[in-house]
């Protein structure tokens, strides 16, 4: 993954070089995480499936990460997608009832 994204890169940064990510770190600080409810629980497949759907004709966000990066390497960063996102989604949301004040 990380060559990939080095031979893309150094267009933009050619000073610049990615380590390889290291997945047994990635292992351990997700069995850290506190367990969440199912139900707001993003799965790898559905992270790899909106990955793999990409818009190539867009800009790139403020990461600079070019899209064709993502689409190509769909597989590859789902995990760690989904473990952020799910790492971010940890507050239970509720529903609830809105009364305008007037």
């Amino acid at each position: 993954m990380a060559s990939t994204i080095n031979m893309h890169l150094p267009e933009v940064r050619p000073t610049k070089h990615i380590p390889t990510l290291d997945q047994s770190r990635l292992d351990d600080l997700r069995n850290k995480l506190a367990p969440l409810l199912s139900q707001y629980t993003v799965e790898i497949e559905e992270a790899c499936s909106l990955l793999s759907k990409v818009k190539l004709n867009k800009s790139v966000g403020r990461d600079g990460i070019s899209h064709k990066i993502l689409k190509e390497l769909a597989n590859v960063l789902a995990a760690p997608v989904t473990s952020l996102i799910n790492s971010v989604c940890t507050v239970k949301m509720s529903s609830s009832d809105i009364t305008p004040i007037m």
